[in-house]
């Protein structure tokens, strides 16, 4: 994605035709790979949770850093799950957010604590091999 916004990958083009976009874009904290990784997912689960503005409130200046923290802790044992294709947390900037995001062999685990659920259709994943396992940061 980096390439793309700033790096010769099609954007300036974009800015060029159009004007400058806001872009939102995730940052890829942590991903992990399940049990289920071969076979091919049938459902997700995306869970949104917002980073509160007192996220700091010892003013460490290590609040933000503590709260992700404990959500990468939280993926490993996801992981394990004999369900599970692929866990991983993503951090949005630009709305103050953290994704945590599932991919299931057949459905939604029932205890997951999903804010939205999906049916997967179809995974175009050429380059899954080649993810980052663990924290990526």
């Amino acid at each position: 994605m980096a390439h793309f916004l700033v790096g010769k990958g099609g954007f300036q083009n974009i800015v060029r035709d159009f004007g400058r976009p806001a872009a939102r874009h995730w940052a890829g904290i942590a991903c992990h790979a399940g049990p289920a990784r071969t076979a091919f997912p049938r459902a997700a689960s995306r869970r949104l949770t917002s980073i509160p503005a007192d996220s700091d409130p010892d003013a460490t200046g290590l609040g933000l850093a503590t709260l992700i923290e404990r959500e990468v802790e939280e993926l490993p044992g996801i992981a394990r799950r004999e369900d599970v294709h692929t866990v991983a947390l993503a951090f949005d900037p630009g709305s103050w957010q953290l994704m945590r995001f599932v991919l299931w062999e057949d459905a939604v685990a029932p205890d997951e604590a999903a804010t939205e659920c999906y049916e997967v259709l179809h995974l175009s994943a050429p380059g899954m091999a080649r993810l980052p396992e663990g924290q990526a940061w």
